[in-house]
């Protein structure tokens, strides 16, 4: 099973990355994490740090290889040993982020998104939906340079507007969770939604099995 957790930068879903990880081991779950941008794609934003004056379509094609070079190493791997992989940020980032906040193309985005994955999507997503100023005051005291661009209120404004559209046109797989809960509350909406899609996925499974 494949869960993304999805959300503006300092909403907390890297926190629920480890907690819900941290969980599902102690209930007995083989769970591997991953994240966006991986290794490779780490070095791919300190190089655009450095180098400033990229284009926003060259952001998007490099972070697009390292999503593909990230399933192929870490996601696909983990799944054929029948793990369940928790991912901080997928596609659904590169719509949000891309696409609502610096305006790309939208059919630019969804044919590299095709490309990079090779349609293979989450089971669900977590969308971690954290009041604005709070994720602008953690980013704050961060001062990560490459989130630099986050602290523009109008940037985030439209990249949260991106994630709820995403939600209203995939209503059964992204599910919204409120952010501004203390981080054991989230954790638990967000283990409590996976294991129901468990249970109905063993169901489903079980009468397949049947026919």
């Amino acid at each position: 099973m494949f869960f993304a957790f999805e959300g503006i930068n300092g909403c907390g879903k890297s926190t629920q990355v480890d907690a819900i990880y941290a969980q599902l081991w102690e209930l007995g779950y083989q769970v591997a994490k991953a994240k966006e941008p991986s290794t490779l794609g780490d070095r791919i934003r300190d190089l655009l740090i450095e180098k400033n004056n990229i284009s926003d379509k060259t952001r998007l094609l490099l972070f697009e290889a390292d999503r593909a070079e990230n399933l192929d190493k870490n996601i696909r791997p983990a799944l054929a040993e029948s793990k369940i992989v928790l991912c901080d940020r997928y596609t659904a980032s590169t719509i949000a982020y891309q696409r609502y906040g610096n305006n790309l193309d939208a059919s630019l985005i969804d044919s590299l998104n095709e490309i990079a994955t090779d349609n293979l999507q989450p089971d669900l997503m977590f969308w971690i939906d954290t009041p604005l100023k709070v994720c602008r005051k953690r980013n704050e005291q961060r001062d990560d340079k490459s989130t630099r661009h986050i602290y523009d209120e109008s940037f985030l404004s439209r990249v949260r507007f991106g994630y709820s559209q995403i939600a209203k046109e995939f209503p059964s797989k992204m599910i919204r969770i409120d952010g501004n809960q203390s981080v054991p509350q989230v954790s638990t909406r967000i283990l409590s939604a996976i294991k129901s899609y468990m249970i109905v996925s063993k169901s489903r499974n079980s009468i397949s099995d049947h026919f």
